[in-house]
């Protein structure tokens, strides 16, 4: 497999009109995707006690230099109140820990599989930082609300090809309200990608994505669901929610809790709710790069 693509002949997927359209009709050839990264399939296939084994991940990611400077580089970042630098990549992972350390290298490996020309190397850099943030607080989301049915797994994939898939924007030189969205969200440091009607069309993807690099059905169906949130508003899937509530905290202060995009993913959101019944404020589960 190899660590980039063309996107020259990934599909152009219709916007959905009619939510009644079943899934196979918003699943696009999965042949025409990029591929996994090598580095990325290393990865998945640790077993869980592999994952938490630092060794093992300083072995990983020694095979790969830019990784080595991107994790010393974040795990010198204020995020992790550093005061002194760091120099080795063993130091880094001891100050990111087993679970970080792995959401980085999952969020690093899956953006090298965009083929981003150098001008846009700021947009894959804020898809690497909005996907790590959207990876860690997913997973407090699904630990404090006690969601045991959803696995690491399906929390991690399910973020990350969700995440990548707005980068498929540039699959396409006709896209140009999409591509010039995700610029403008990745200039704003916005986290609001699946909150921008310009990219609504690049999740569509999603589930081709998915499919093309093997992700179980339940998964499939779920960016599926995902892709339609503005119009499929209730029942969704918890994942689906821990997504949206996810982007809508990163993104939003306390102030503008009375807009309409609060309203619109809260009140049909069962985590955001489950979380208040449980006296657990959603904000507080966040971590943001």
């Amino acid at each position: 497999m190899t660590a980039s693509a063309s996107y020259a002949n990934v599909p152009v997927v219709p916007e959905i009109a009619n939510v009644g359209q079943t899934l196979s009709q918003v699943r696009p050839d999965s042949s025409k995707f990029p591929q996994m990264s090598d580095s990325l399939t290393r990865l998945l296939q640790l077993s869980e006690d592999e994952r938490i084994n630092l060794r093992i991940l300083d072995l990983l990611v020694a095979k790969d230099p830019v990784a080595i400077v991107r994790l010393i580089t974040l795990a010198s970042s204020a995020s992790f109140g550093r005061t002194k630098p760091i120099n080795t990549v063993h130091e880094a992972l001891q100050v990111l820990g087993a679970t970080q350390a792995v959401d980085a290298l999952l969020t690093l490996w899956t953006m090298a599989s965009l083929a981003l020309p150098d001008n846009l190397h700021f947009v894959r850099d804020h898809l690497v930082r909005h996907t790590f943030s959207s990876l860690a607080s997913v997973r407090r989301f699904v630990s404090y609300g006690e969601y045991t049915e959803i696995s690491t797994y399906d929390t991690q994939m399910l973020t990350l090809v969700a995440k990548i898939s707005a980068g498929l924007v540039f699959r396409d030189t006709r896209d140009i309200a999409g591509q010039a969205a995700l610029t403008q969200v990745a200039t704003n440091k916005s986290h609001g990608l699946l909150h921008s009607k310009g990219l609504a069309n690049t999740f569509l993807l999603a589930a081709g994505l998915g499919t093309a690099w093997g992700l179980p059905e339940r998964l499939i169906d779920t960016l599926s669901e995902l892709a339609q949130w503005r119009t499929v508003t209730t029942p969704r899937r918890p994942l689906n929610d821990m997504l949206l509530l996810a982007e809508l905290l990163l993104d939003t202060t306390v102030e503008h809790e009375a807009s309409p995009q609060w309203r619109t993913v809260t009140e049909h959101n069962k985590v955001f709710q489950d979380l208040r019944r449980r006296n657990i404020e959603p904000r507080s589960l966040l971590f943001k790069l």
